[in-house]
């Protein structure tokens, strides 16, 4: 009987431990507290997948590789619902991607609940936050060779002090 219910503990302690792994894989994917097991049929998980925990297996939990499809039908993208209307998403990065938002969330499985937020032109955002990146880049390799500079004359004043004190000698 010990063995049983010892078999019983750990056998929920695996699922326990599986269960927010998969949610970390989605942008706002613990936003859903009424039905946390986002990819199932029943709230709670276990059993059946629905057809965003298909799609979800199916593309190996990679969130960009359906983040543009619309599981369930009601005519917006996973994406756009769950708060990631670019598709950039990355659960391995902190960085908070491109017109991300954590408001107006729907969810993805339920064909009655879309959100009020519109797409933003993610391709105008993406070469925005380019040109700031090379911007930053040129900033920072502007002061890197002033810093360099700098040292240079810092070094030739040394050389040009030492020269004087020798020649007073």
């Amino acid at each position: 009987m010990a063995r049983f219910e010892l078999l019983s503990a750990l056998c929920v302690l695996v699922c326990v431990c599986a269960y927010p792994e998969f949610r970390a894989h989605l942008p706002n994917g613990y936003s859903f507290e009424k039905h946390p097991a986002i990819g199932h049929v029943e709230p709670l998980g276990g059993g059946q997948l629905n057809s965003f925990g298909k799609a979800f297996k199916v593309h190996r939990l990679d969130w960009k590789k359906f983040c543009r499809e619309d599981t369930d039908k009601d005519g917006q993208y996973n994406g756009l619902e769950l708060g990631d209307p670019c598709c950039l998403y990355n659960h391995d990065n902190n960085k908070t991607p491109l017109g991300f938002r954590t408001d107006q969330i729907s969810n993805p499985t339920l064909q009655g609940d879309v959100t009020t937020a519109t797409a933003p032109d993610c391709d105008a955002l993406i070469a925005a936050d380019e040109k700031a990146k090379a911007k930053e880049l040129a900033y920072e390799e502007e002061i890197k060779a002033r810093d360099e500079a700098r040292r240079v004359y810092q070094e030739k004043l040394a050389k040009a002090e030492a020269m004087k004190n020798k020649a007073e000698l």
